[in-house]
């Protein structure tokens, strides 16, 4: 092990060290030859009291989590209460070689010490931001039920916790066997590519990796070697002038260990800013590194179950939609002269309410349908006329006025409930008569 030091060039206590392989000595003049050869390295630095406390303002800014060996003729109360660095204090005149030597030691070991526990807190951090990511993730996910906008959240989640500039998602459609591209993102070029079916097969990366049910991660696919069975084709970046670099593919599997679809990623990128440049495809995009992977496999679960579960939601609708269709045309086939008429009226409330939504008067200022509300106003004005169902066809199918003899019989009912209404009035009055007499 060699021990990096950094010290002021004109202490001879440290002359000796020049003989000893295990010490790396790295002597300045200045602090500016300090701050600016050594501020990045690793090591720990050796100087004066009066070189530190000459220049405090600046370690506490330069060297914050660097370990100081700080030389000086007697304790110093100030120096101990120095908490930026991790320091040690010796009496420079009376520092003997071996003593200091074993200090350095102690010393760098602690340092080493600290530098693994600060990597151990950042991995910790990370681990605790990861997590919170994955709940923000999960809950997304599960609220969303339409498929269109779940596969966009699916796919900039997955390109935003791996910094991916690209994203593809497809699904496998298990009847003739394609992969059905169903959405893109790309942060650079920003288009909208338009959905198509391929074969599914293990010539195409996404295929490989949805027959395999593994997760495929590509450094370069310009350099794939001949050994695999799987290509990359070139079209869209000969088309788009973009240059598809690294790839992180990885399948959807569900809970009965089926593929139901592959997310690709591509391009993993050292920072947020587009690639514009063909620079940029060379200096600023990396490999999906294993963290990427572990990423992967832990969402491929999540993201097959929120998209199955949007999938039974939509078939749901899908046969609510078909129940309320054929009620309607139950409806109709009854009462032919009134067709298409739940469907105007659905059509004509549902224009109502949007207009509404837009309307910023004082009238209409707070009322709003949302989505959902829109909804049920649809399913209520087609099923507006249900009660026809229980309504008989001699009724219902009339189509012009009453006839003669009609009308009379509607007259003779109304005469005969009349005529009720005055015996029943005649028996209440000969009832209250009777009362009378008997008292």
């Amino acid at each position: 092990m060699s021990y990096v030091i950094y010290f002021e060039s004109h202490l001879d206590l440290l002359k000796n060290f020049k003989t000893n392989k295990q010490f790396s000595l790295n002597p300045f003049k200045s602090k500016v030859e300090l701050f600016e050869k050594y501020k990045q390295k690793n090591g720990i630095i050796i100087l004066t009291e009066n070189f530190f406390n000459e220049n405090r303002q600046d370690f506490n800014l330069n060297f914050k989590n660097r370990v100081c060996i700080i030389l000086t003729e007697s304790e110093s109360e100030d120096l101990k209460n120095e908490n930026h660095c991790i320091s040690m204090t010796i009496n420079e005149k009376s520092a003997q070689h071996a003593v200091l030597e074993k200090i350095i030691i102690l010393t760098y070991d602690l340092y080493l010490k600290e530098i693994e526990n600060r990597i151990l807190e950042k991995k910790l951090i990370i681990a605790e931001e990861e997590n919170l990511e994955f709940q923000s993730i999960g809950i997304a996910m599960s609220t969303e039920k339409d498929i269109h906008k779940l596969i966009s959240i699916i796919l900039r989640l997955s390109c935003d916790l791996t910094f991916a500039d690209a994203g593809v998602v497809y699904l496998i459609d298990k009847a003739h066997q394609k992969l059905h591209f169903m959405m893109n993102l790309n942060r650079s070029l920003k288009i909208d590519a338009v959905p198509f079916k391929m074969d599914l097969n293990k010539k195409s990366i996404a295929g490989y990796s949805a027959l395999m049910k593994k997760i495929i991660n590509i450094i370069d696919v310009y350099h794939i070697t001949d050994d695999v069975q799987f290509s990359h084709n070139r079209e869209f970046d000969e088309k788009y002038n973009y240059r598809t670099k690294s790839i992180l593919a990885f399948p959807l599997i569900n809970h009965k260990d089926e593929v139901i679809g592959v997310i690709q990623l591509i391009n993993k990128k050292i920072d947020l800013n587009e690639l514009k440049k063909a620079s940029d495809f060379q200096n600023k995009v990396i490999p999906f590194t294993k963290r990427d992977e572990n990423l992967a496999h832990a969402l491929s679960s999540q993201i097959a179950v929120a998209l199955e579960n949007a999938f039974l939601y939509d078939e749901i609708q899908k046969l609510f939609d078909g129940f309320i269709k054929a009620s309607v045309q139950a409806i109709e086939s009854r009462d032919p002269a009134t067709s298409g008429h739940s469907e105007r009226v659905a059509v004509y409330s549902v224009k109502l309410a949007k207009a509404i939504n837009k309307d910023q008067t004082n009238y209409f200022k707070d009322i709003h349908f949302n989505k959902d509300q829109i909804k049920e106003l649809r399913y209520a004005c087609l099923l507006h006329d249900f009660g026809k169902i229980g309504v008989r066809e001699s009724v219902l199918t009339k189509e012009k006025k009453l006839s003669y003899e009609k009308v009379k019989i509607i007259e003779t009912r109304i005469q005969v409930i009349k005529k009720e209404m005055i015996i029943q009035s005649y028996k209440e009055k000969m009832r209250l008569i009777g009362e009378e007499l008997n008292y």
